[in-house]
């Protein structure tokens, strides 16, 4: 699965007490730390965009497995992530976080799932749901929470365990 974020709209759910702009580097970094340990955990890749019209930086970045991309004038991040989502051949294997409705009909309307940014973030903060290092005394996650991320994001948990007990369709001659 590809996740493509849209990144201020979910740094805005993950870190409520979002720093002052001198600092708005080091939350973005946070983010992205988060966003690799999510990838690294389920084995997503993770395509992160920004707004960034007057960055003194290049477009185009990565940090760790993250991809992350900043918009440029005349686009904003929303319609860099249509634009995206418009190129990709696998939208029907891409989940689009956002809790901007125009960027998740667009996701919808391209075949892609869409989560808000609200939903994306808890799931973010359940680390325990990690297969990788669970620690002592976790919990995973419980049927309900398990069934729910299942319909946002179009798996069957039925049809085995994945990484969290949910396992993403196969599409004929797609990916994973």
């Amino acid at each position: 699965m590809e996740y493509l974020v849209d990144g201020y709209n979910l740094l805005h759910a993950w870190d409520r007490a979002l720093p002052e702009k001198d600092d708005l580097e080091s939350a973005r970094r946070r983010l992205l730390d988060a966003l690799a340990d999510f990838g690294a955990r389920t084995g997503s890749r993770v395509v992160t965009v920004f707004d960034g019209t007057d960055l003194p930086y290049s477009d185009r970045a990565s940090h760790r497995e993250v991809k992350v991309r900043f918009s440029r004038s005349p686009k904003d991040a929303d319609r860099l992530i249509a634009d995206l989502l418009a190129k990709t051949d696998h939208a029907r294997e891409t989940a689009v976080v956002s809790s901007d409705n125009a960027v998740r009909a667009a996701a919808r309307a391209a075949g892609a799932k869409s989560a808000s940014s609200a939903e994306f973030s808890a799931l973010l903060r359940r680390k325990e749901a990690s297969p990788v290092a669970r620690p002592s005394g976790a919990t995973a996650l419980s049927d309900s929470e398990v069934q729910n991320w299942a319909r946002t994001f179009g798996v069957r948990p039925e049809d085995g365990m994945g990484h969290s007990g949910v396992k993403p369709l196969k599409k004929k001659g797609g990916r994973k």
